[in-house]
């Protein structure tokens, strides 16, 4: 810091704050009326009702201190040893730590924070169609707490594309192409792996590496073409091609030491995932599907969190997810 303040802007509205006292008679009022109750007439007490409904129209509403922007003193935050904490470390200091924004000052703080940046700037939104797929590894995480249950580990395949030939010399082989973010990943495998293929195997693999970097923008089917190509090259002829889309599969260990797994597959929006869960040895579906409806449930929390926009899947048809 070397003695500069650190700003740190909540994004909330302001709201109107109850007054200390009508907040003290909030939480005494439910107490009291649940103690008289028994002993008072129904007239008595409707008109009691009535009577105290207009005073206290705000109890039960709690607005966050930091809407309040009241600034403390440093003692007041950090006891005895306050102001010269402050004094060493000004940034400390509590007018700088919380500063709640109107909807005016939001915009002037858009507005200068998109002034430095370059190129498009984007607001933070909702998913657009309710649920976002890279949210699917936190969602679970939260998920597997509401059922009582506990996550070991996980796993997550990247999306790929397979295309299936026959080299020539007429033996099958298949080509994996793994859309990993920093570009295009090869490999090859034979139905019947040994030493007279690792020649075929190797140029293939380099002819398609070579291919992928010379590709101005990897889109599926670019890295198709590209692939087909390569085959072709070494005398292969192309059989078939499918996609394989991103997955995570969650191993996840029930109350009673029970074996439950969780597996979600990435789909083309607007249906953004699909899973499917498992629970117990002996299947147990009502474990099961508290687990889904848990999962899903999180799955659209987050969802509806505004987010930066992030990148489509390699075999979505969507500009954002």
């Amino acid at each position: 810091n070397q003695g500069k303040p650190l700003w740190r802007l909540d994004m909330r509205v302001s709201r109107p704050v109850q007054p200390p006292l009508l907040r003290v008679a909030c939480s005494a009022m439910n107490p009291l009326i649940g103690l008289i109750k028994p002993h008072m007439p129904q007239r008595l007490l409707l008109a009691m009702t009535m009577a105290t409904a207009g005073g206290l129209a705000g109890c039960g509403l709690r607005t966050p201190a930091a809407s309040t922007n009241e600034v403390f003193t440093p003692r007041e935050t950090y006891g005895s040893e306050g102001p010269e904490l402050v004094r060493r470390n000004p940034g400390l200091q509590d007018e700088f730590a919380s500063q709640v924004l109107d909807w005016q000052q939001r915009a002037q703080v858009w507005d200068a924070l998109s002034a430095m940046a370059s190129g498009s700037v984007y607001r933070l939104k909702p998913a657009r169609d309710g649920l976002r797929f890279s949210d699917v590894p936190r969602a679970v995480r939260n998920a597997v707490q509401q059922v009582e249950m506990a996550l070991l580990d996980t796993t997550h395949s990247l999306p790929r594309l397979d295309l299936e030939y026959r080299d020539r010399d007429g033996l099958l082989a298949t080509l994996m192409v793994t859309f990993h973010p920093r570009g295009p990943l090869v490999n090859v495998e034979y139905a019947e792996p040994s030493d007279d293929v690792r020649l075929p195997r190797a140029l293939v693999r380099a002819n398609a590496t070579r291919a992928f970097d010379r590709l101005r923008t990897t889109t599926l089917e670019s890295v198709r073409a590209a692939a087909i190509a390569s085959i072709e090259a070494e005398g292969g002829r192309v059989l078939g091609s499918w996609e394989v889309p991103e997955r995570y599969t969650f191993r996840i260990m029930m109350l009673d030491g029970q074996p439950a797994k969780l597996d979600v597959v990435r789909a083309p929006s607007p249906i953004v995932a699909k899973w499917e869960a498992w629970a117990g040895v002996f299947p147990d579906e009502e474990s099961a599907d508290r687990l889904g409806k848990a999962f899903l449930n999180e799955l659209s929390a987050w969802g509806r969190v505004p987010e930066m926009p992030t990148e489509p899947g390699i075999f979505d048809d969507s500009t954002t997810r």
